[in-house]
């Protein structure tokens, strides 16, 4: 089954074919046809005019009269899922206030003292000056709210501090709001302690529990971690080895004592 939306009345439907279909909502007959612009696949309003426009590309495009519309099915209305940053509990718009971008990000590498950081309702805003930076909430997976004693314990904070991205000892803190993408993070100091920014971010958190810290070699024996933690920690491990945090040396040996623990 396809996920399909309707370009005349915005309804979102599942189909059984991708050649086509009937709107359930409005009853507008559309078809598939790839774009001579941009290659992409349009929707063709089967009984529309004999020019229409690619809204994708912007293309204006004309169908040869020999080509036949195919047979399609009636779609069926399904409730499209509202992304979690819509979601009521979000508390979205508000402002953070200001706070200290600490670079690094690919998307924002330079550092930025007393930015201002807006929450949007599509969007993280960060301001300072005539500097300006947003965020997609779409381009967002995870959202942290950090102590100072443990931010360097989430495994993309980590690869950062280890590539010299970021710098938490030139720039320490109360408390850190960690923005996690896609293996990358955007990291700000926060004036406030972590319970008051825990608090004001709260609808946004992935988690108020702390991040499983990487085990030292050294670290006095205890009961072992549940599997499913065992497992999520030599993931951890193995990811930063590859990308170069953790020599061979270490990686093995905390391997050896994560599973000597068990």
């Amino acid at each position: 089954m396809t996920i399909v939306v309707c370009e005349q009345c915005g309804a979102t439907q599942e189909i059984g074919t991708t050649a086509g279909f009937v709107c359930a909502r409005c009853g507008e007959t559309s078809w598939y046809v790839r774009c001579p612009g941009c290659g992409e696949p349009m929707q063709w309003h089967v009984g529309g005019p004999k020019r229409q426009r690619h809204d994708a590309c912007g293309r204006t495009v004309r169908l040869a009269r020999s080509v036949r519309a195919p047979e399609v099915e009636r779609g069926v209305i399904v409730e499209p899922v509202m992304p979690w940053w819509e979601q009521p509990g979000a508390g979205l718009p508000f402002e953070l206030g200001e706070a200290d971008y600490l670079g690094g990000h690919s998307n924002a590498r330079p550092r930025m003292r007393d930015a201002m950081v807006v929450m949007q309702r599509d969007q993280i805003r960060v301001s300072a000056g005539i500097r300006v930076f947003v965020v997609p909430w779409s381009e967002v997976r995870a959202v942290y709210a950090d102590s100072r004693e443990r931010v360097g314990d989430r495994p993309v904070v980590a690869r950062m501090a280890a590539a010299r991205a970021i710098d938490l000892n030139r720039d320490p803190a109360p408390s850190y709001l960690v923005v996690e993408t896609d293996g990358e993070a955007f990291v700000f100091g926060c004036p406030m302690a972590r319970s008051e920014l825990a608090d004001r971010c709260r609808g946004l958190l992935a988690s108020d529990e702390p991040p499983v810290p990487l085990p030292s070699p050294t670290a006095t024996a205890s009961p072992g971690p549940a599997p499913d933690d065992t497992a999520r920690v030599l993931r951890e491990l193995a990811a930063l080895h590859a990308e170069g945090v953790l020599s061979d040396e270490e990686f093995a040996a905390k391997k050896a004592e994560i599973l000597r623990r068990m």
